[in-house]
């Protein structure tokens, strides 16, 4: 780290007494700052008086540390003293105080002569307090109010009785912006380069595999299996080599090795593990057991024993420092030297599978593990270990001040950089900036082997638009830019900002994880607190390989004596990533996803398992611990997080960024960048095999003159063709018949779609195809039917042949494609056109591509009238007159007339009744004369009378024989999405959708409930939407249900025209003030009462009824009718009224 240590982290702004032809000159920032005369300069290092500089250094200590090779056994080797080797005392675990460490908001900065004095605020609390910085800490770039630095060690009295604090070269840290999370990876590239950590964390890169990446991907797992399991013999070795190879098949392929030279090449890698376990695994260290050390004094010397291991792929955060980071090991190490006495203590084991050389980048990242580790496990961790399994020897990384500083000063310099980038986001750069990316090195060896270059090359062009002539990379940068045109430089530039502006709001809900506690954050909707582990229900290890983030189940409850609050309450859904934490410090100790939510519990599928004697170890040594928490009998109190992917921009970046390499795709370049027309050939040879294909003829036979134009558009297009299918025209069946007849003409097929939902629904359309099909996919997310064609329903394979018959020869593989546009949440990166899907720019440039589909088999009549007169100006029609005369008819009308008796409070001028009708195809009910006003639940909206409504007239079609499979719950709102899963909790098979989530998810009828009811009328951004009412409203085929607040949804302009139309049919039914209590005895859901017993009364058809099956109203099979619960409402304790309903249904 000799760099690192002679020269300061070049930061954005700073550059103190540097003459101006040192340097490349950066802007300065304008800022409040008082000016001073340096009281010395920074020159190049060949001006640097070195003796002087370095006095007292160790250069041993930094200098590059060469393993000792691996020696025949007939070279002596030199151990420690046997007698050294028996020490009979127990190691020493060494004392831990933490230093404190202080969050604290800077007010104002001022130079003096000698140093930089900040002036800040404490959080929390507000303590005003001095932080004064001198040595090379002068050259943190702090230079405006309100930002956010943590202070490592212990404040001091002033003489005018105000804290203060002095952050020396000896003494305390300063970490700038401690909210940004940097790896030590990450970081420990920094010292040659400060702009490619920066590049690569915006753009994240899928490089294809080569064999040493592959090779090492696979030597890590092998060495973490035989930690786990103890185990270093050479039989046990080569079969976790084999099977680590068939985990990797695919990258074998890609990388073009073949198994048994793969398996060769790591067997020899591994050549010094089998030696290593048996040197170095024990419960004390061994003679031989040497642990390398360049820092030990002359003739020191140490032994090394790794007791136990803690845990593998440990993800640990660490806001104090600004680091978060994943080790490749966690163990105890027993260190014993011969001069003192033995120590233990956890210390971070990385694994290096390539040259034994323990480089600088190597020794940085191992050190800055350090760090994450004490914090992580409240001991002393003083050093950490460097294994290369190519060597036979552990080499000793210790924690030394100097080198912890410069790199915690590279930290603060990387951290300042990507705070630029965000800061001239949303307003107007400070005066003088002209880039948030640190200048390029200019050095011709080191930029041209970068894995960066394409990317750093691209920002220099298009967004920082520099132009060089005459620098030592002048060559490479017209070689990977030169290609590019102005338009292609301001098309990556405008996205790459929109793109940024996404992913600030990302940060700003992360950080959330440890500034605000539990209860705050649950309040808001992203957490819940107070949850404790079900321990009536244990974890469930999945099928190991099965998925990275989802290797254990575990099931969550709110603690006893926590508040009653509804888990429903909040953002957090079923689907949604988390993360598990322990507050106050064990931030984010496991990653997963939310598979099941309910009011009182949830389960997750997470990344590790959760081991609570572990926890409550680590909580016992917490500067914030609770009394005797090791030998407590209470449960460990977690939070959990909503998890915000702000990883999934750098993937979206690195798309947009891919289409302006070198070599990389320049048809879609030409196509959606530079808006290139689509070419068509008027006909050609794939159009002319498929007419004459009897199969593909027989498949055409089924399609309507619109929807044949599109097939036969397709077959002849040369680039692409969009199809504009208007709502039930047939878009899904235009697919699934494109794509057999694709196969059928031997080709292969990509489908992909923005949604899970929308993948399974075509998928559902090639249930019984003679070809194969492979769906791609987290396995939790995809639709049941769909998962027969998932990997994990074959079995595992066992050789590259197998593995690529299972890959290559499925004709059609399904996935998800990665968007962004149906969620943009930054209002201006919405007003820029992030929410600008690829279909609507490319349609809007080339109608000429467009078919549209316009007749509709989906819905009657009445509802499409809706969509045609509000949206498509009467361009939709009806296929035929059945279609648009369909009506939901109640097969059993018996239990509506059941329970309006004379008596009934309701009468006979019923809203249920009415509601059931089979005229009654499209209807807004308006709420205003029930008590149904909106609710607050933290930021998000319920309405939960409404939702008791939607209950109630779901429950009355199900005992009136609709089948669940026909119903669905539609809604824009999230929260009530929740509060409705919860009321028909005993009607599984009644979908509850979003408007986003029901597209390809018809039924025969919709129930939509609008949530927005206030005296201001204020209904909110997503009412206004017509893109998702439309949608919502296209779902039904026989019969629509709105219900609403008419005065409240009247005053967006937008849906004057609705109610007009609505007014003028006579489709809007008022509710009596009583509506929701009318039928509350007999609909109504006490806690542990199910009707699910009668939810699948459809009507029979005697044919299939003989057969053993029940068809609903569109001849599709249903479950088998049952008899109602004899345990409900007005049945209840009543024998002879429950015989007669029973006997009714009999009779229908």
């Amino acid at each position: 780290m000799a760099n690192l240590l002679a020269n300061p982290p070049v930061t954005p702004t700073r550059h103190r007494g540097l003459p101006s032809h040192k340097l490349n000159p950066i802007p300065q920032h304008s800022g409040q700052r008082i000016p001073r005369t340096p009281t010395h300069q920074l020159y190049s290092v060949g001006q640097v008086d070195i003796e002087e500089e370095v006095s007292g250094w160790s250069w041993d200590a930094l200098s590059d540390y060469v393993p000792t090779p691996k020696k025949s056994c007939d070279s002596p080797r030199k151990t420690i003293r046997p007698a050294f080797g028996q020490v009979s005392t127990p190691p020493v675990v060494p004392k831990y105080a933490p230093d404190p460490c202080t969050r604290c908001l800077v007010r104002a900065v001022t130079d003096t002569w000698s140093d930089d004095q900040i002036i800040a605020t404490t959080e929390p609390g507000l303590e005003h307090c001095c932080i004064i910085l001198r040595d090379d800490w002068v050259y943190t770039d702090i230079h405006e109010a309100g930002d956010v630095v943590n202070i490592i060690g212990p404040f001091d009295l002033s003489a005018n009785g105000q804290k203060a604090i002095t952050v020396t070269t000896l003494e305390n840290l300063l970490i700038h912006h401690p909210d940004t999370l940097l790896t030590p990876s990450l970081l420990a590239s920094a010292p040659n380069c400060q702009r490619r950590p920066l590049v690569t964390s915006l753009v994240r890169a899928l490089s294809p595999p080569s064999p040493a990446l592959v090779y090492g991907t696979v030597l890590h797992d092998v060495v973490q299996k035989c930690l786990q399991e103890r185990r270093w013999d050479a039989p046990w070795l080569e079969t976790r080599v084999d099977t680590a190879l068939s985990m990797a098949f695919g990258d074998l392929v890609r990388a073009g090795v073949t198994l048994s030279v793969a398996k060769d090449e790591i067997l020899r890698r591994a050549s010094g593990v089998e030696t290593f376990g048996e040197r170095y695994i024990g419960d004390h260290p061994k003679p031989e057991a040497v642990l390398s050390d360049t820092r030990a004094a002359n003739g020191q010397t140490a032994i090394l024993a790794i007791s136990a291991l803690h845990d593998i792929e440990e993800d640990i955060w660490s806001p104090t420092y600004g680091l978060k980071g994943k080790l490749d090991a966690s163990v105890q190490a027993v260190v014993v030297r011969d001069q003192g006495p033995s120590f233990t203590h956890p210390a971070p084991f990385e694994i290096k599978t390539g040259r034994a050389v323990a480089g600088l980048e190597h020794r940085a990242q191992t050190l800055l593990y350090t760090l994450l580790m004490q914090e992580r496990y409240g001991d002393s961790v003083d050093l950490g270990l460097l294994y290369y399994t190519q060597s036979e020897e552990v080499i000793s990384v210790p924690v030394t001040r100097l080198e912890l500083r410069a790199l915690v000063g590279v930290r603060n310099a990387i951290a300042e950089w990507m705070a630029r980038r965000f800061r001239g986001l949303g307003q107007q750069r400070l005066e003088g900036e002209t880039s948030f990316l640190p200048p390029t090195i200019n050095n011709e060896r080191l930029c041209g082997r970068c894995y960066a270059l394409d990317a750093c090359m691209l920002y220099r062009r298009a967004v920082e638009n520099v132009t060089d002539d005459v620098s030592a990379i002048a060559d490479i940068y017209a070689e990977k830019t030169g290609h590019l045109s102005q338009l292609h430089a301001d098309f990556f530039r405008t996205w790459e900002r929109l793109i940024a502006l996404e992913e600030q709001d990302m940060m700003r809900f992360k950080k959330e994880l440890w500034t605000l506690d539990a209860g705050e954050r649950e309040t808001l909707g992203r957490c819940f607190a107070d949850m404790v582990l079900d321990t009536s229900s244990s974890q469930e290890p999945v099928h190991e390989g099965a998925s990275k983030i989802h290797k254990f189940t575990y099931r969550f409850q709110r603690r006893m004596d926590a508040g009653a609050e509804s888990l429903l309450n909040g953002h957090m859904n079923t689907g949604d990533a988390v993360t598990i934490s322990v507050a106050p410090d064990l931030f984010a100790l496991c990653r997963g996803f939310i598979l099941e939510l309910g009011p009182k519990h949830l389960v997750l599928g997470v990344d590790h398992t959760i081991n609570i004697p572990a926890i409550r170890e680590r909580l016992s040594k917490s500067p914030h611990r609770l009394p005797d928490v090791k030998n407590s009998t209470a449960a460990v109190t977690f939070r959990i997080d909503k998890d915000e992917f702000s990883a999934g921009m750098g993937r979206v970046r690195e798309n947009i960024a891919a289409l302006f390499y070198v070599g990389g795709d320049t048809t879609r370049l030409r196509l959606v960048v530079d808006l290139a027309p689509p070419n068509f050939d008027a006909e050609n040879e794939l159009l002319t095999r498929a007419r004459a294909s009897s199969r593909c003829q027989v498949l055409a036979r089924s399609l309507n003159a619109h929807q044949m134009l599109a097939v036969e558009k397709v077959l002849c297009s040369r680039d692409y063709t969009l199809i504009l299918g208007m709502p039930g025209t047939g878009k899904t069946t235009v697919v699934a018949h494109l794509i057999r007849m694709l196969v059928e003409m031997g080709k292969t097929v990509l489908l992909s779609a923005y949604t899970h939902s929308a993948v399974d629904t075509i998928l559902a359309k090639l249930d019984g195809v003679d070809f194969g099909i492979l769906r791609l996919g987290n396995v939790d997310k995809i639709h049941p039917a769909s998962r027969q064609y998932h990997l994990s329903a074959r079995r595992q394979p066992t050789t590259i042949e197998e593995f690529e018959r299972q890959f290559m020869t499925p004709r059609v593989v399904a996935t998800t494609a990665l968007s962004i546009d149906q969620y943009v949440r930054n209002r201006e990166a919405r007003k820029g056109g992030l929410d600008v899907s690829l279909f609507r720019r490319l349609s809007e440039a080339h109608p000429h591509a467009v078919v549209e589909l316009t007749q509709q088999y989906r819905m009657n009549a009445d509802i499409m009238l809706l969509s045609n007169k509000l949206i498509y100006n009467d361009r939709l029609s009806c296929g035929n007159q059945k279609v648009a005369n369909q009506s939901l008819i109640p097969p059993n009308n018996a239990f509506i007339q059941w329970i309006h008796t004379p008596t009934s409070p309701c009468g006979n001028l019923c809203w249920m009744k009415e509601l059931m009708l089979p005229n009654r195809k499209a209807v807004f009910v308006d709420t205003d004369h029930v008590p149904a006003t909106e609710s607050q639940v933290g930021d998000l909206v319920q309405n939960a009378t409404e939702a008791v409504l939607v209950q109630q007239l779901t429950e009355c079609l199900l005992r009136s024989g609709i089948c669940a499979e026909q119903i669905g719950v539609v809604t824009l709102y999230r929260q009530q999405i929740k509060l409705l899963s919860h009321l028909l909790s005993n009607q599984p098979d009644v979908e509850i959708l979003t408007a986003d989530r029901s597209q390809g998810r018809d039924k025969d009828c919709i129930i939509m409930s609008m949530v927005r009811s206030n005296a201001e009328g204020t209904t909110g951004e997503l009412v206004k939407d017509w893109r998702r009412m439309n949608v919502a409203f296209t779902r039904a085929r026989s019969k629509l249900v709105i219900f609403g607040s008419r005065s409240t949804l009247a005053r967006t302009p937008l849906l004057e025209s609705f109610f007009q139309l609505m007014e003028g049919e006579g489709w809007i039914l008022r509710l009596p003030g009583d509506a929701h209590e009318a039928h509350a005895g007999v609909l109504s859901l006490p806690d542990g009462v199910s009707t699910g017993n009668t939810h699948h009364d459809c009507l029979v058809n005697p044919k299939s009824e003989k057969e053993g099956r029940t068809i609903d109203l569109q001849g599709r099979e249903c479950s088998k009718r049952r008899r109602i619960n004899p345990n409900v409402g007005l049945l209840r304790d009543q024998p002879i009224l429950r015989d007669v309903y029973n006997d009714i249904i009999d009779l229908t």
